[in-house]
């Protein structure tokens, strides 16, 4: 026995005399020369280049100390500098017996001259994730834990010491974060607890962080902590005091912070952020253990505003939260914002949610200026349910100075169910204002192709919108959707009796490339013409017509001075056809109507064909070209033999009505409406052949200035109800934005008019004269109630009528129809001349109708 106890007591002696060579080996050789060695081995061990260029030191009394200095950590290869971590000096003292412990003690630890770069690249990765663990960068899987098991610390520290560290947080399109601690200690005080103490700049801002933190023997112990924090950050300052008897559980968790900030708008101008606040803030959070269960409470108040939050935690989970906020004074808020938004008062807003494992309850309320929305939503974790509400939508529209919309409740229903990672199903989407209803299905993609179907149903679209027609509305289309394009397909709209059927298709790119194809049996667009819908009778008399001076109008000019938007036609390929049956425009009918447009390159060429029920026919051409900023215009229209609808009256038979034709050339090129107006050419004439007239119906449809320019000219004919017409006949003559009236006639069974005159659209100044004569049959007391001279001045944006007392000839333009007497002189156009037949001769002088045919 003696012997064994002697070969073991060897055995030892020999172990120890060989530890002992070790560690004397390790002291006193120097390992700078091992540099290399250390570098492929930590390169190797988190796949990311290490290079140390500074001096090793390792110390064995009177405890282990590692001493490193110049150490460099490569940063990521899509990184934006070439190093991600620089260590000027590390030193790390470790409590050898530690060694052996479940968590490791560091003695003391002094970092000196470090700098770090976190950033992440367009995929959102960070330069933190290594190769090792790149595959398992996701969530870590947690296993519970017993309630009354103690938290183990793989590593604690006694004392740090540290001078200058600097933190980069950058990410794309992002200003740059920059930390900097100038210092930072901590070291336990006589009762071992550790007191921490920094210093530095954070955004731009002095920082000073103190504080107080329980000792490791009683983490150690029983897990309990103690944290007490002072922060200030510029103006902000911050106090926080938090307590658990249980690390590993957050037993008996209690807590307060507050946040105090003098000037908020300041401190977020420091730190380069555009927020619309302003005045102090204050909040407090708190958080207290209560039976197991942690309530958590926040309090806030800036500039007018204020906001509650609770919540409650069950079992380290959210169960439930609460949140109310309430703004004083809105506008207050946009005006700071610099967002022109109508709206007055207090906000108020009250949201709940409510966790019941997988499934989610949410409500939400808002109410500011009288208008009040809701939002209801659940999820199951397989359905997302929402119903929202939004009233009156009348009030809505007045924040956009829209009278008449509908007071009913805006109404959404929807069911959504995600399919994958990227995608989720619509199941349901209904959207209700009264009776009037829109329904969508189809699948939504993150990335690739969207598609929905879609249905609108409006029984009458004026219950929306009292300006809408009294019409009916229902539409089906199949939308798909990209980044790359839009599609409508399978389309069919009706409104009224009409309809229309195609496709729509436009790619998306440094050009828009839009082809549609669309077809309808019947388009009648009447009943969104304003002329459908008369405002009422022009007045009586020309003296309540307009008075003789009048206000310079707010918009000078008809045709503006701003520059032509080219850029959206230049930037446009399309292809567009149309074909209609039967049209109705205005106050014409058209049949096998065919529209075609197209796009490319900046130029656009437009084509319109149709006829009218008694072969009449409709053409007409426009052709566009633009280079830069100017534009090319040259068009073309003939329009013979058509009669204008005015059968709401149906006091008239169509036949009765005057046929009517029109022939324009024009050519004319500039960068802006003005300019093109000032420099066109070319030529205009409108014909109307013998017919009758309904005269409150020519009132009502002529527009304000020419229905009182009717009244004015034919007085007689608010005593009639219709009128018996030979002809009307305007022509005219543009040459360098000059129009010069060449002949104007309108000969009547009752009077007989004639003018002359000129427009000039340079400064769009209107000197147009008129001289009327009753015709034979309406007695001597028709010659009092015609005023023979009549004038449309002004501009063409606040034009005027008035009298011309003087029968002065403004223009020669009317000098027609008598041999070159103008009728515009008093002594020349009498009754004589006013009975004979002017027709045939004035279409004699200004010829006849150039037909263009496409």
């Amino acid at each position: 026995m003696s012997r064994l106890v002697n070969l073991f007591l060897f055995f030892m002696l020999v172990l120890g005399g060989i530890l002992i060579a070790g560690l004397v080996f390790l002291h006193f050789t120097n390992l700078d020369s091992y540099r290399k060695h250390f570098e492929n081995i930590a390169t190797r061990a988190i796949g990311r280049q290490i290079e140390i260029n500074g001096h090793i030191e390792l110390n064995l009394y009177p405890h282990p100390e590692v001493i490193i200095n110049d150490v460099f950590l490569a940063n990521a290869k899509w990184g934006t500098e070439p190093t991600m971590v620089s260590v000027g000096h590390g030193d790390f003292a470790i409590n050898f017996w530690s060694l052996f412990s479940d968590t490791i003690l560091l003695r003391r630890v002094r970092l000196n001259d470090v700098s770090v770069m976190l950033e992440r690249n367009d995929q959102r990765v960070g330069n933190w994730v290594l190769e090792t663990n790149a595959s398992s960068a996701g969530p870590e899987k947690r296993t519970d834990q017993d309630h009354d098991e103690i938290v183990v610390l793989p590593l604690m520290v006694d004392r740090v010491e540290s001078s200058n560290i600097s933190v980069i947080v950058r990410a794309p399109e992002r200003t740059d974060q920059v930390y900097h601690v100038s210092s930072l200690s901590l070291q336990p005080d006589n009762t071992g607890n550790l007191i921490l103490k920094s210093s530095g700049e954070l955004l731009g801002n002095s920082m000073i962080l103190n504080g107080e933190i329980t000792s490791r023997e009683s983490i150690i112990a029983n897990g309990a902590v103690k944290l007490d924090l002072q922060a200030s950050l510029g103006d902000a300052h911050l106090t926080s005091q938090m307590s658990t008897s249980r690390l590993a559980t957050l037993t008996n968790l209690h807590g307060n912070i507050n946040i105090a900030v003098h000037d908020i708008q300041k401190a977020l101008k420091k730190a380069k952020i555009e927020a619309p606040l302003t005045g102090a803030l204050t909040a407090d959070f708190s958080v207290a253990d209560t039976a197991g269960d942690i309530d958590v409470v926040l309090k806030a108040k800036i500039d007018g505003a204020n906001a509650d939050a609770t919540a409650k935690v069950i079992d380290a989970k959210l169960h439930a939260a609460n949140l109310k906020l309430r703004i004083d004074d809105v506008q207050k808020l946009f005006n700071a914002a610099s967002v022109e938004i109508p709206l007055a008062g207090p906000l108020t807003a009250d949201a709940t949610i409510n966790i019941d494992g997988s499934a989610y309850k949410a409500t939400v309320e808002t109410k500011v200026d009288g208008i009040t929305t809701t939002v209801d939503g659940a999820y199951s974790g397989k359905q997302l349910d929402l119903s929202s509400t939004l009233a009156p939508l009348a009030r809505v529209g007045e924040l956009f100075d829209l009278k008449g919309i509908s007071t009913d409740t805006f109404k959404v229903n929807a069911k959504v169910v995600p399919s994958t990672a990227n995608d989720f199903e619509i199941k349901q989407f209904q959207a209700n204002v009264g009776n009037n209803q829109l329904t969508a299905q189809g699948r939504i993609a993150m990335a690739g192709e969207s598609n929905i179907s879609l249905t609108l149903a409006s029984p009458n679209l004026k219950d929306l919108w009292d300006t809408l027609p009294d019409i009916d509305l229902n539409a089906k289309v199949s939308t798909q959707y990209s980044a790359e394009k839009i599609a409508l397909s399978e389309m069919i709209l009706t409104f009224d009796k009409s309809d229309i059927k195609g496709d729509f298709t436009m790619f998306k790119g440094d050009k828009k490339n839009v082809t549609a194809n669309l077809t309808s049996t019947l388009l009648d667009l009447r009943p969104f013409s304003k002329t459908s819908q008369p405002d009422g009778a022009p007045p009586e008399s020309i003296a309540e017509a307009l008075p003789e001076t009048s206000a310079e109008p707010e918009n000078r000019y008809v045709f503006k001075e701003a520059p032509l938007q080219l850029a959206i036609i230049q930037d446009l390929e399309a292809d567009v056809n149309l074909a209609v049956n039967h049209l109705y425009y205005d106050r014409f009918e058209f049949k096998e109507a065919v529209f075609d447009a197209t796009a490319h390159s900046g130029h656009v060429d437009a084509k319109l064909k149709a006829r009218s029920d008694n072969e009449g026919h409709a053409a007409a051409k426009i052709d566009l070209k633009t280079q830069g900023e100017k534009a090319t215009l040259s068009a073309v229209v003939s329009l013979s033999d058509f009669r204008k609808n005015f059968r709401e009256t149906e006091r008239l038979n169509l036949a009765e009505m005057p046929l009517t034709s029109m022939s324009l050339k024009l050519e004319t090129a500039g960068a802006s409406p003005r300019e093109l107006a000032s420099v066109a050419n070319g030529r205009i004439l409108i014909t109307q052949g013998p017919g009758k007239m309904d005269n409150a119906m020519m009132e009502m449809y002529s527009g304000d200035i020419f229905g009182q320019l009717f009244g004015a000219l034919d007085p007689l004919a608010k005593d009639e109800e219709f009128s018996n017409w030979d002809c009307t006949i305007v022509s005219a003559n543009i040459v360098d934005g000059q129009v010069t009236f060449d002949g104007m006639l309108a000969q009547g069974e009752k009077v007989m008019i004639v003018g002359g005159g000129s427009i000039d659209l340079k400064t769009e100044k209107l000197n147009v004269d008129f001289n009327t004569k009753p015709r034979s049959g309406v007695g001597m007391s028709a010659d009092l109630l015609v005023k023979p001279f009549v004038k449309l001045k002004g501009t063409l944006a606040s034009p005027g009528i008035g009298l011309n007392e003087k029968g002065t000839l403004l223009s020669g333009g009317a000098a027609i129809a008598t041999g070159g007497t103008s009728l515009l002189v008093e002594t020349a156009f009498d009754r004589a001349t006013a009975e004979g037949d002017q027709c045939e001769k004035t279409l004699e002088i200004v010829g006849d109708h150039i037909r263009y045919a496409f």
